[in-house]
């Protein structure tokens, strides 16, 4: 988890950081306690719990969301979606930022590429006990 980029929920009520909406990368993770430091850019660190940051989804979970997309969704977020999908597919591991940067500019595009680093936990967690 350390080193993973990490986007403030754009909603927190409460951040002492003020980093909403805000892209940064995970220091030191310490799951048990949910507490997760977390840097940015400028220098600021924060500590969030895992429900306030989001992280992007597993590229094949964004593919898949892409294809059930329903027809009428704008043009611009179709592009956008289809972006972030390159740049997970076909870009190296540092463009993950990137296509974070991307996809929260647009509603519908962070909707389907990413979810709470609490959810992405609970998904590891459940793999690793059916394994």
């Amino acid at each position: 988890m350390v080193g993973t980029p990490v986007l403030v929920h754009p909603g927190l009520q409460h951040d002492p950081a003020r980093k909403q909406n805000e892209i940064g990368l995970i220091r030191i993770a310490s799951v048990f306690c949910d507490e997760f430091l977390v840097g940015f850019a400028d220098g600021t660190k924060g500590v969030y719990a895992a429900d306030a940051l989001l992280v992007l989804l597993p590229d094949e979970e964004i593919h898949r969301r892409i294809a059930e997309t329903p027809p009428g969704l704008a043009w611009d977020d179709i592009k956008a979606l289809t972006r972030v999908d390159l740049i997970l597919r076909y870009g190296s591991s540092d463009q993950q930022k990137k296509a974070m940067e991307l996809a929260r500019q647009y509603k519908s595009v962070l909707e389907k590429c990413l979810d709470t680093l609490e959810n992405l936990i609970a998904l590891q967690k459940g793999q690793n006990l059916e394994r």
